[in-house]
């Protein structure tokens, strides 16, 4: 699951408008598959090669700018 939360700013006698954003990937901290690589080898299946897991919650902040 993932929430966000965006908050606009206009920008009252300024050149630009901002927006905020912050969101939680992964709220419930669960293991998911965050990159996966695969060896492709002729004649073959793919076989997984490596395997990155996120097992917490990851929190971000953004600011856009627009003019």
């Amino acid at each position: 699951m993932e929430l966000s939360v965006n908050f606009k700013l206009p920008g009252k006698g300024k050149f630009f408008d901002g927006d905020w954003a912050f969101s939680v990937l992964n709220v419930y901290g669960r293991k998911i598959p965050f990159s996966l690589f695969f060896l492709d080898e002729l004649g073959a299946p793919p076989q997984a090669l490596k395997l990155a897991v996120l097992g917490v919650p990851l929190p971000s902040i953004s600011y856009s700018i627009k003019f």
